[in-house]
C-alpha cells in the first residue's frame, strides 16, 4: 500500500515500515518492535476465532449437528481465550458463543442418513 509520498509502504508482515524509521529514542523504537510483535500474534489469535466461527456456521448450514456441537465447543473455548487476553471485551465474546449456541440449537435436526 502507498500513502502520500510512498512512505507507508507494507512489507510482507504488514507492518509499516515508515513507522520504524520514525522513533528517535530508544525506548520508542523497542515500543514499536514490541507493538509489531503483539499485532502478528493478536492477528492470529483473531483469525482463529474468525475460522472456528466459520467452520461451526458452515456445520450447521449443511445439517451436521453433531459435528457443529463439537465445533461449536472449540468456538467457545477459543472465543474465551481470546477475551481473556483482552482481544474481544467479555461481553462481545459471552455475545458471539450465544449466538453460536442458539444457531446450533435452534437449527432442526436431519434423520441420519
Amino acid at each position: 500500500m502507498t500513502g502520500s509520498l510512498g512512505r507507508e509502504f507494507r512489507d510482507r508482515d504488514e507492518t509499516i515500515i515508515g513507522q520504524r524509521e520514525m522513533a528517535n529514542h530508544k525506548s520508542a523504537k523497542k515500543r514499536i518492535r514490541q507493538n509489531n510483535k503483539l499485532r502478528a500474534k493478536n492477528r492470529t489469535v483473531r483469525s482463529s476465532v474468525r475460522t472456528a466461527i466459520k467452520k461451526v456456521r458452515a456445520l450447521v448450514a449443511e445439517g451436521k449437528l453433531d459435528k457443529a456441537k463439537e465445533g461449536l465447543q472449540e468456538a467457545e473455548q477459543s472465543i474465551q481465550k481470546a477475551a481473556r487476553r483482552g482481544l474481544y471485551h467479555q461481553k462481545n465474546a459471552d455475545r458471539k458463543v450465544s449466538r453460536l449456541t442458539k444457531l446450533v440449537q435452534g437449527s432442526p435436526s436431519t434423520p441420519a442418513a
